[in-house]
């Protein structure tokens, strides 16, 4: 009986632990669309180191093509003749927090990881660098964005769960540093949910940069 009970209180335990993911400050990342004098053939020439980079550059030239203002090349062969070529390169860096160990340890408040989530941060840094077919260079810059996320599931929170029943927090107080790091197993998530936005904010961003080169 006393462990059916047991079992019972860590069930009822590690399902008040968990947060689903939220983006905290998407909305903050919002820019207008712009209306070009004349629809533009632009090539998408890309530098990306790895598959999540590439993901966001796909999303960025979804974003591009559904303004109606470019016809565009993507990837681009330099033996097309496009009007315009904007190299993009999006620097992705995914963080944790040191908020976490406190959030971890000492693990009285079995809860909070269901109350606030663990916290992470994607930073994102979009380099480009708009040039004619010469590649003469127009204009360049950098776009950043740094998204503010909450999360926590079972997959983090049982340690804590179980520390606080059975150790009275001896364990997070080693345990909570690993916390402070990025939880990898939730990118895939994490993508799908500021993907499409942070597409759209960096294709409007690119946007008006192209029609402030067209206008000089």
């Amino acid at each position: 009986m006393k462990k059916a009970s047991l079992l019972l209180l860590l069930l009822w335990a590690f399902s008040s632990c968990t947060y689903a993911l939220k983006v905290q400050n998407i909305n903050d990342y919002y820019a207008s669309y712009s209306a070009g004098v004349k629809k533009h053939r632009i090539g998408i020439q890309v530098q990306a180191r790895n598959q999540i980079e590439e993901k966001h550059i796909e999303e960025v030239v979804i974003a591009l093509r559904a303004t109606g203002n470019f016809e565009i090349l993507f990837p681009y062969n330099p033996a097309t003749k496009a009007d315009l070529i904007i190299e993009v390169s999006p620097i992705v860096k995914y963080d944790g927090s040191i908020a976490n160990y406190f959030i971890s340890w000492p693990g009285v408040y079995i809860f909070m990881p269901g109350w606030n989530g663990y916290k992470y941060y994607a930073n994102l840094d979009t380099n480009y660098s708009i040039k004619k077919s010469n590649n003469q260079v127009l204009k360049q810059g950098v776009i950043p964005v740094n998204y503010k996320i909450n999360q926590s599931d079972i997959g983090r929170t049982w340690v804590e769960g179980v520390d606080w029943l059975l150790t009275l927090g001896v364990t997070s107080l080693i345990a909570g540093f690993f916390y402070t790091s990025f939880d990898d197993d939730i990118q895939g998530d994490l993508f799908r949910n500021y993907g499409q936005a942070y597409g759209k904010f960096i294709a409007n961003k690119l946007s008006q940069e192209i029609i402030a080169v067209e206008q000089h």
